[in-house]
This record gives C-alpha cells, structure tokens and sequence, in this order.
C-alpha cells in the first residue's frame, strides 16, 4: 500500500440481488508527532570549513515535514529537502551541509534548529578550520634595497577568515589566490629590519600555524 487516501464499498450477493453499501474512505499516512522534537545526536558534531559532509540528526517525534536552518553569529543557512525518516526509532534527519554553506557561516560554533507544527529544537554543530600546509616558497631569496612579491604553494588557504603570514617577527596580510596559494610582498624597509641572512617563513590560520620554509636575504 502507498500514502493516500482510498475509497472502498460493500457489495453483498445473496443470490437473488446485489446491494452496495455507501462509498466509505480510509487513509494511509506517515506516523504523526506526539510532541515536540528532540534531537538525541547529530553526526558528526564537528565538520571542516570549506568541504562537503552529510549530517544525521537522530531523535524523536520528527515530523515528515519538519523544516531545518542552521545558525551561526555570521550567517545562517536553510536546509532545502532533507531526507526525513519518521518511521524507523530513532526519527532521522538526513542532509549535506555543503561548502557554500560553511563559508557563509563562518568557522565556530552553529546552532541547528529543527521546526514544525508541534513545535521546534536545537542542537550544536561545530565547523572547525583545517590547519594550514605549506610546500614551497617561490622565490626563496631577497636582497636588501628591493621590493620582492612572494609565492607560497601549500594547502588550507581560505579567505574571509584570518590568515597571515610570519616573516621572522613579522606578521604580513597575505593575497589569497586560491586554496593552494598565496601571495605577499616585502617593502625595502621591512626587508632591511630582517636583515642579513636566512629568516623562516610560516603561514597562520584559526588551524594552525605551518612548519617554516627558509627565505635567504643577502646585501647587494
């Protein structure tokens, strides 16, 4: 049987004439909420910033028609057809939380509310940002009097979140190029204050902070 509505009737033969009974309809539909929801367990609790990961609310008088948004001090995000179950025990709430959605919500804490006619809840997701990596440092010498642009290939680089870059003590805003690369500059006077000699070069993140590459300064 499917969900719907059906029409059946009576019919008695008794050998003589048939007689119908009036047109009667009975109904199949999904199992209706008691209550209002609530949720035992999201999984996972902690997603990666910027990627795409599916998410399992488990929990208990879920309605078939339940709405869900998550928010965050940054954003928030409505999740479009998630795929509900309210017939296995536990209820579940499946759906992807995408990286669009991530980026508009920002790294920290989020809150996910589930909503419907019986009433609403919510519960904690957290969306941490992977740390950093680096791999190369294009060119990896300076010299003293110039005004050198450099390029870092690595991993994990985002924008709209804050990330920098450590020349020795000094703490640069780097160019964001894509997620692979980035790019900043020395002025003379910040070259003359490294000085002479070999300074270690590291990326920073709210993830982490990358082991260092070598920059080579030597005078003209």
């Amino acid at each position: 049987w499917q969900l719907g509505t059906y029409h059946w009737q009576l019919v008695i033969n008794n050998g003589t004439s048939i007689t119908n009974t009036a047109d009667q309809t009975f109904t199949i539909q999904l199992p209706q909420p008691s209550g209002p929801p609530s949720i035992s367990s999201i999984t996972p609790a902690t997603i990666p910033y910027n990627a795409q990961t599916p998410v399992v609310i488990s929990g208990t008088n879920f309605a078939s028609n339940a709405s869900v948004q998550i928010n965050s001090p940054n954003g928030s995000e409505i999740i479009f057809n998630p795929t509900i179950s309210v017939t296995s025990s536990p209820n579940t709430i499946s759906f992807n939380v995408t990286a669009a959605n991530t980026i508009t919500l920002g790294p920290g804490a989020t809150t996910i509310s589930i909503s419907q006619s019986t009433g609403s809840t919510g519960g904690g997701l957290s969306i941490t940002v992977p740390g950093p990596t680096i791999s190369t440092l294009n060119p990896n010498a300076a010299t003293l009097g110039t005004n050198p642009t450099f390029t870092i290939t690595g991993t994990n680089f985002f924008s709209g979140i804050n990330m920098g870059v450590l020349v020795g003590s000094l703490a640069i805003t780097p160019t964001i190029i894509s997620s692979t690369q980035l790019q900043f500059s020395l002025s003379v006077q910040q070259l003359s204050t490294l000085g002479v000699g070999q300074t270690p070069i590291q990326v920073t993140g709210p993830g982490g902070t990358t082991s260092p590459l070598t920059l080579t300064i030597s005078a003209p």
